[in-house]
This record gives structure tokens, sequence and C-alpha cells, in this order.
């Protein structure tokens, strides 16, 4: 007799509608700016050199 595999239930994932904001964010510019004011980086750490030669 074969054995029944009982397989959980897994529910699709939501559906969710990714905006165009292609228009609304002009470049790159103040990346860094934000990242040195929400993140607390300071002028010379790392992550500000980082995102300097990333996105200027």
């Amino acid at each position: 007799m074969p054995r029944y595999e009982h397989k959980p239930y897994v529910p699709s994932a939501p559906r969710a509608e990714i905006p165009d904001i292609g228009h609304s964010v002009p470049g790159n510019a103040g990346v860094c700016d934000l990242g040195r004011e929400y993140g607390h980086w300071s002028a010379d750490s790392p992550q500000s050199r980082i995102c300097g030669q990333a996105y200027h």
C-alpha cells in the first residue's frame, strides 16, 4: 500500500506593484548624505568613502 505524504499548504506570495520612481529620484545625488545623516556615518568612515567612490 503506498504511503500518503502530507504536504503542508503553502500560500502563494502576495502580489505587489512596484512603483516606478525613476523620474522622482534625481540620480544618486544625496545617497551618501542620507547615509551620513541617518546612518550616522562620519565623513572619514569606510561607509562614507565607499559611498563616495560608488556614487560620485
